[in-house]
């Protein structure tokens, strides 16, 4: 999360970093997620941590 500007909502970029991790193995698809953790790890709020998740369910990851 470097970039000082992006083109795309922050949430979409959180996703695209989350789905890496699930392909990676490093997270189990249908796993639960400590939203609250996770925020705190990429240095973002739960809200677009949240939205994130949303994007990663609607795909059903």
């Amino acid at each position: 999360m470097s970039k000082l500007l992006s083109s795309r909502p922050l949430y979409e970029e959180v996703a695209d970093q989350l789905r890496s991790r699930i392909f990676a193995h490093h997270l189990a698809p249908g796993a639960w997620i400590d939203e609250q953790s996770l925020a705190k790890e990429f240095g973002i709020s739960r809200t677009p941590m949240r939205e994130a998740i949303k994007v990663l369910a609607a795909e059903g990851l």
